[in-house]
C-alpha cells in the first residue's frame, strides 16, 4: 500500500472522491499538493490506496442502500394504508357484533312468543273448564236448595 497524491486518483472518480471527502469533513485531502508529494489532511493523515478503496466501497454501499430504500418506500406506504384499513374494519366489526347481539335478543323474544301464547291458551282453557264446573256445582246446589222447601 503506497501513498497516493490526489492527482493519481482516476479521473472518473475524482468528482465523487471530492464530494465524499467533503461529506467526511476532510476536503483538504482532495487538494492538489506540490508535484509528487502526497496530499496531507490536518494532523498529517495521508490518503492512500486503502482509504480510497474503503471510501469507494462506502459510496457504493450508500448508493445501494438508497436504491433499496427507494424500493421499500412504496411497500411501507402500502403497509401503512393497510393498517388504517384494518383499524377501520375492526371498528366496523365491533359495530356489526353489537347489531348481531341486538338481533339475537329480538329473535329469542320472538321464539318465546308462541310458548307464551300456548301457556296463556292452556291457562284460559283450564280457567274456563274450572269455571264451568264451578258454575255447574253452584247451579246444582241452588236447584237442590230450592227443591228442599
Amino acid at each position: 500500500m503506497g501513498k497516493k497524491t490526489f492527482a493519481l486518483v482516476p479521473e472518473r472518480i475524482q468528482v465523487q472522491m471530492k464530494e465524499l471527502l467533503a461529506d467526511l469533513d476532510v476536503p483538504e485531502m482532495a487538494e492538489e499538493g506540490k508535484e509528487g508529494s502526497p496530499v496531507a489532511a490536518p494532523g498529517g493523515i495521508m490518503m492512500d490506496l486503502e482509504h480510497e478503496k474503503r471510501l469507494t466501497e462506502v459510496e457504493q454501499r450508500a448508493k445501494s442502500n438508497s436504491h433499496r430504500i427507494e424500493k421499500l418506500e412504496p411497500v411501507v406506504e402500502e403497509i401503512h394504508n393497510m393498517s388504517e384499513i384494518l383499524v377501520e374494519m375492526t371498528s366496523e366489526m365491533k359495530h356489526t357484533n353489537e347489531n348481531v347481539e341486538e338481533i339475537k335478543e329480538k329473535v329469542e323474544l320472538m321464539e318465546q312468543e308462541p310458548v307464551k301464547r300456548w301457556k296463556d291458551s292452556t291457562k284460559a282453557v283450564a280457567t274456563a273448564f274450572l269455571g264451568a264446573i264451578g258454575t255447574a256445582l253452584a247451579g246444582g246446589l241452588i236447584y237442590l236448595l230450592t227443591m228442599v222447601k
